[in-house]
């Protein structure tokens, strides 16, 4: 292909079934850093020379636009890994100085989310409908880092004990945001004819782009067909704020789903019952949020966990220190099995001891009072230093 660039006039000439679009509008263009990507399913190894005002153009695989790294194949993995290597750095340097400065967990979550989230999801309105397993694997090694957990802890378990919600959750808004800002944008805009052309073609089926699929799948997920067909009459506001409250929406029932359903959190949804930051994150120094975090989540080596890893079927996970015959998870430990009946007087107040039953479970891990915390903390130690 070959490009007379003289006088600002462009002449085009086809081949290989490429077509290829340049502006040049009487700009000096520097050929060292222009380069040519030949999109296809496979690398073309066969072409004819790009040629721009006599001037040969390098054909690559890949090149970096504003940060974004396109490949031949329309895959953005290579985006992906370049980010998420970027974020580990900034990751890192974060928790040392959380860890040095000695930084409740609530700060340390908003810094995450003020320098590192930005890197990690840096142009993920353009590589957003790609596999994001990756970037959430990052969020959740920060999370179990920062609340000591195993790696084999629920991700579900996580999320509740921190509020947080998962990275899809912000890339499908910044994609739906972004989508919107383009189509709705001047008609002579690149980005918006661009926009415009692809929803075409898809709505009569020519062709339907993967990216494109992707944002038309999450505003039909989300109930708001209307914006696809009718996207026109949309106020841009609006549309901001209901993306934003419908995928945190949909998120929290997806969350409760999965807590419901999960096998490991049998005891964990007795107490747990509201996708927020708990409390005592922030109020208990942090030797006593640890102890008190793992014992909620299963981070710990009572029979009904370490069962689980031993393929011991789970009404056969019983408790060894006690002759009841109980299943030995968290629930007996704390209100049930005799072995712990004088430290259980000690630490726990008569209410609880009395007829234990699960809206006691519930109250007493859900406690606001700060001496009641420590010491159902200080019992929980306990537990689990004797069946260590």
């Amino acid at each position: 292909m070959e490009v007379d660039a003289q006088g600002g006039e462009l002449t085009f000439k086809r081949g290989l079934d490429v077509d290829v679009l340049l502006l040049c509008n009487g700009a000096q263009v520097n050929i060292n850093k222009t380069k040519v990507v030949i999109f296809s399913r496979g690398k073309v190894r066969k072409f004819r020379g790009f040629m721009f005002d006599g001037k040969q153009v390098e054909v690559v695989d890949e090149y970096t636009y504003l940060g974004v790294v396109f490949t031949y194949n329309n895959k953005f993995k290579r985006t992906q890994k370049e980010q998420i290597a970027k974020a580990r750095r900034a990751m890192y340097s974060l928790i040392v100085k959380s860890k040095k400065l000695r930084l409740p967990v609530d700060i340390q979550l908003e810094l995450f989310d003020h320098l590192v989230m930005p890197i990690l999801l840096y142009g993920c309105e353009i590589w957003g409908f790609e596999n994001v397993k990756q970037i959430e694997t990052l969020h959740m090694q920060f999370c179990k880092q920062l609340l000591r957990f195993k790696k084999s802890t629920p991700n579900c378990m996580v999320l509740g004990e921190l509020g947080r919600v998962e990275m899809l959750v912000f890339i499908k808004e910044r994609m739906i945001n972004f989508w919107f800002k383009s189509i709705t944008g001047k008609e002579n805009k690149l980005s918006s004819i661009m926009c415009n052309v692809l929803r075409c073609l898809d709505v009569y089926g020519v062709y339907t782009s993967p990216w494109v699929k992707f944002i038309k799948n999450s505003i039909n997920e989300l109930g708001m067909t209307n914006v696809w067909l009718d996207y026109q009459n949309v106020n841009k506001s609006w549309l901001r704020l209901a993306v934003k409250q419908r995928l945190n929406d949909m998120f929290h029932q997806n969350w409760h789903s999965t807590i419901n359903e999960s096998s490991q959190c049998v005891n964990y949804r007795l107490f747990k019952t509201t996708l927020r930051l708990e409390e005592y994150m922030v109020k208990l120094p942090i030797q006593y949020r640890v102890t008190l975090t793992k014992f909620r989540c299963g981070n710990h080596r009572l029979p009904i966990v370490t069962g689980r890893y031993l393929g011991i079927d789970r009404k056969d996970r019983i408790c060894k220190k006690c002759l009841g015959n109980k299943l030995g998870d968290e629930f007996h430990y704390i209100f049930e099995c005799s072995f712990f009946e004088s430290e259980r007087k000690k630490f726990l107040k008569t209410h609880y001891r009395e007829r234990p039953n699960v809206l006691k479970m519930y109250q007493l891990f859900n406690s606001v009072n700060d001496a009641e915390l420590i010491n159902l903390v200080k019992f929980c130690k306990l537990i689990i230093l004797h069946i260590c």
